[in-house]
């Protein structure tokens, strides 16, 4: 089951069943695990810069930007995001 949310309205979309995709096995996916076939050589760098600073604090698993917080919990094979406000 999952519960979908309208974030900008607010008004909850209710819950949902259909079908998640789970992993059947647990997979590491850093570099020196997966071989040189499976990463791309064609990517160019990505920079991204805030000249003046991040527009979020971090502290701990809680992340505040602008008027939204969220906390962030991982697990072996899962992320979970709980909104705050």
């Amino acid at each position: 089951m999952v519960c979908i949310e309208d974030l900008p309205t607010g008004s909850g979309g209710g819950s949902q069943n259909f079908p998640v995709r789970v992993p059947q096995k647990p997979g590491n996916y850093h570099p020196e695990f997966l071989g040189n076939d499976f990463l791309r050589s064609d990517v160019k760098p990505l920079e991204v810069t805030s000249p003046s600073g991040p527009s979020f604090t971090v502290t701990g698993n809680l992340i505040e930007w602008q008027k939204f917080s969220i906390r962030i919990r991982l697990g072996e094979n899962t992320a979970t995001a709980h909104t705050i406000a």
